[in-house]
């Protein structure tokens, strides 16, 4: 269902989470289409980090099988992650002397980009996170990046993008709150689609 003065919240609500799953994704796509695929125009929010289907680790695993066409420039960062070029992907750190194309700058935790390049032969991941500010990350620093097509809501706080999905089901009833939902919908400047599980 469409509602809103402005047509612009989507609802869905379904008794199964691998529905709710599958909605994401599917979605995630649309947007990005409706967006001239600029992935940065759309986010993903969820309560959960890793519990269940519907969290961000699982997500983004999801997302970025889809997402990433060509798999040979990808390096691992983590036993659990690889980062590809083209990836969107989150700091997580604060770092006041991060290395740049141009000599040092800060990035903070929250800061959003994309992976443009990766130098096996150093084991640095590049990202342009925008305003001309493409920071190297050394191996050990690239600890710090995570895949960003879904992130929690807490890591949402501050942030706004055009087309925003969010979904809460119930292996994230800890977070089921007024003030999260609010959260998370208030993120999307243009239009917003929630998901719920209902039993």
């Amino acid at each position: 269902k469409v509602m809103g003065e402005l047509q612009d919240l989507e609802l869905h609500v379904y008794d199964d989470p691998d529905d709710i799953n599958t909605v994401i994704v599917e979605n995630f796509f649309r947007d990005l289409e409706i967006c001239n695929n600029n992935v940065l125009d759309v986010q993903i929010i969820l309560p959960m980090k890793n519990r269940g289907i519907n969290s961000t680790k699982f997500i983004n695993e999801v997302i970025q099988k889809k997402y990433i066409k060509d798999k040979s420039f990808g390096i691992e960062v983590r036993k659990d992650m690889t980062l590809y070029v083209g990836d969107k992907v989150i700091n997580t750190f604060n770092n006041y002397e991060a290395k740049s194309l141009t000599g040092t700058t800060e990035i903070f935790n929250g800061n959003i980009g994309i992976v443009k390049d990766i130098d096996f032969t150093k084991n640095q991941v590049i990202v342009d996170f925008g305003n001309d500010k493409i920071i190297i990350f050394s191996d050990k620093e690239s600890e710090s990046l995570q895949l960003a097509y879904a992130i929690t809501i807490h890591s949402s706080q501050g942030s706004a993008w055009k087309r925003v999905i969010t979904a809460f089901d119930n292996s994230s009833y800890i977070m089921l709150n007024c003030e999260m939902v609010y959260t998370a919908m208030t993120r999307a400047y243009d239009y917003c689609t929630t998901i719920f599980e209902f039993k």
